[in-house]
């Protein structure tokens, strides 16, 4: 069974909002930013969009979701119409490209999970959050770690010297592993950590190679869906409960300065959309799987943050684990984030 599944999921798009895939950590800040490239979107039409037509129209330079498309949900249900937007897609990326493509001007937003973003800020890249863009829940958690369902491993100190696959060292991944120990009263030192990405866990644990699998949700879809597998811990039973699973949206700082309008017009857009999303599960993975061809009952999502708006204590929670591992310290927040720009912001 296991292996019938393995041939039918290796042929789909398993299905993760982009920037909840935000997890790269510090080393790929000063990767080069690739070439781009532009590709089709859905035209736009601003008549008659309550008062659309009297906003300029923008096209943000936006990195190609690799699966789920916000921005094309955003576009087909008439949110980033409304606001007179439309996004030119620059090109699919890889994980430490992501902020770097940014900073350099190839893309005008992009997101990753808060860890990172918090790290290349303090760092000195020129850039601010402005929204959130996961949020972790009990059914939908940022990250899962699997195990075999007769593996011996069922708390954190049956961990000790076993070897415990993450996407990538100094990853969100790499973090909620080490919290989870920290948080038992366990040392991480003890872990035999082994970068792979999340694609490659599943034959690796069924072929024993490692003991423990840490997938994010929407790749983890195969894990869920077999009964040889169950759950160990996931990002949502750390303390604090759920925080540490938020990732975020960034634009650079000088293109806030030039352009504050289109930033809040963007947030207004992505706010509607991650709401109507929210609201409309079914039917956002109904149009996702029409446009990737796949079947639904494949695809899997997070959730969105109400809004958009950014909660301090999901920032704040970060800052504790960045100083022990980065040696990140006296973190100024209001030059980190703000949601000053989000409409739905109330001071």
């Amino acid at each position: 069974m296991r292996k019938a599944l393995s041939l039918v999921t290796a042929t789909i798009a398993l299905i993760l909002v982009a920037f909840a895939m935000g997890c790269g950590g510090a080393s790929g800040q000063n990767a080069t930013a690739p070439q781009t490239q532009s590709s089709q979107q859905p035209a736009a039409s601003a008549s008659g969009q309550d008062g659309a037509a009297k906003k300029e129209p923008f096209t943000l330079k936006v990195m190609t979701p690799a699966s789920f498309d916000v921005y094309y949900i955003a576009t087909q249900k008439g949110f980033a119409q409304k606001e007179n937007l439309s996004f030119e897609y620059t090109g699919v990326l890889n994980i430490p490209d992501w902020i770097p493509s940014v900073v350099s001007g190839a893309n005008d937003v992009g997101g990753q999970h808060m860890n990172a973003n918090i790290s290349a800020i303090v760092g000195g890249a020129p850039l601010k959050m402005v929204a959130a863009s996961t949020e972790a829940r009990k059914d939908a958690p940022h990250a899962t770690y699997w195990v075999l369902k007769d593996s011996p491993i069922k708390t954190a100190a049956d961990l000790r010297n076993k070897k415990v696959a993450v996407g990538g060292f100094g990853t969100c991944a790499d973090y909620f592993v080490k919290e989870y120990m920290r948080q038992n009263n366990e040392d991480p030192k003890t872990l035999e950590l082994l970068f792979l990405p999340d694609s490659q866990q599943q034959q690796m644990l069924d072929n024993r190679k490692i003991d423990v699998a840490g997938v994010h949700t929407g790749q983890d879809v195969r894990f869920r869906a077999s009964s040889d597998y169950r759950p160990l811990f996931s990002d949502y039973d750390l303390v604090p409960q759920g925080n540490l699973g938020t990732a975020a949206t960034f634009f650079r700082t000088d293109f806030i300065a030039k352009r504050p309008d289109v930033v809040r017009r963007y947030l207004g857009v992505i706010g509607n959309t991650y709401d109507w999303i929210n609201a409309n599960r079914d039917e956002a993975i109904q149009i996702m799987a029409k446009k990737l061809n796949v079947e639904p009952a494949f695809l899997q999502i997070m959730y969105f943050p109400e809004h958009a708006l950014i909660k301090e204590e999901a920032v704040k929670s970060w800052l504790p684990i960045l100083e022990r591992e980065e040696k990140i310290a006296n973190v100024d927040l209001s030059k980190v984030y703000t949601n000053e720009f989000n409409p739905f912001f109330k001071k």
